[in-house]
């Protein structure tokens, strides 16, 4: 992508928050063609997660807002009509963009502080998940179960986050295939965050971060557990 290119996607990003109803509708529509251009969803993730963008918070939000509402246009997996229920991609991605957006996308998320992208990157994470993960995306819960046991509570929380969506949207699905994944979820990651909770445990009172941690893990345990609990997750320790 050209500098001129990016320069006129900037605009168009900014412009698609503007009250003006005009002017934001226009760039709505423009945001549809850049969104066609060839490694269009690496071009518009690069934006959102360049560090001097931090400046211009809704360049970045915009950037991503973007992305998160044509995730399944990019990533569906289906061969259907635009109007069913599996519908073949928009904008289909090769699999080595696909497989550094996965990249990508996992170490922004977390590496990022500011709160508000930090919510959208991890529901962007979760929707391509749902697409991926586990069958094409067997490297994301081993990486943020190693940030788990890392040292940078920023990365800790976040890939506690990260797993909380996994799991919140898996928590309601009926035994059987569909609920496959969070078994295994369970199985990766308990016995991490239940060490994460015993480390924790004497600096909660006055380490706000750990409490965030703990408070994390307590509603990924929930939302694993409060609908069924299998035999063999039921016997983790």
């Amino acid at each position: 992508m050209s500098g001129e290119f990016i320069e006129n996607l900037k605009g168009a990003l900014l412009n698609t928050l503007s009250a003006d109803k005009v002017l934001r509708q226009s760039a709505e529509d423009a945001l549809q063609s850049y969104l066609g251009v060839p490694n269009a969803f690496t071009g518009f993730l690069h934006l959102a997660c360049q560090t001097q963008e931090r400046s211009n918070a809704h360049l970045r939000m915009a950037a991503l807002l973007a992305l998160k509402n044509n995730v399944r246009h990019f990533w569906s997996t289906g061969t259907g009509s635009p109007s069913s229920q599996n519908p073949a991609p928009r904008w289909p991605m090769s699999q080595e963009e696909k497989e550094q957006v996965k990249l990508t996308i996992v170490e922004a998320t977390l590496a990022e502080m500011d709160k508000p992208v930090l919510r959208i990157l991890a529901e962007i994470t979760r929707m391509i998940a749902e697409f991926e993960w586990p069958a094409s995306w067997p490297g994301l819960i081993p990486t943020l179960v190693n940030n788990i046991q890392g040292q940078d509570p920023n990365r800790v929380h976040n890939s506690l986050l990260v797993i909380r969506r996994l799991a919140k949207r898996l928590e309601y699905k009926l035994p059987g295939p569909d609920r496959e994944p969070l078994h295994f979820l369970m199985a990766k990651s308990f016995p991490t965050i239940q060490q994460l909770i015993e480390n924790l445990k004497p600096v909660l009172d006055r380490e706000v971060a750990s409490a965030s941690c703990v408070h994390m893990a307590l509603k990924i345990f929930y939302s694993c557990t409060m609908y069924k609990l299998p035999k063999e997750e039921a016997q983790l320790d």
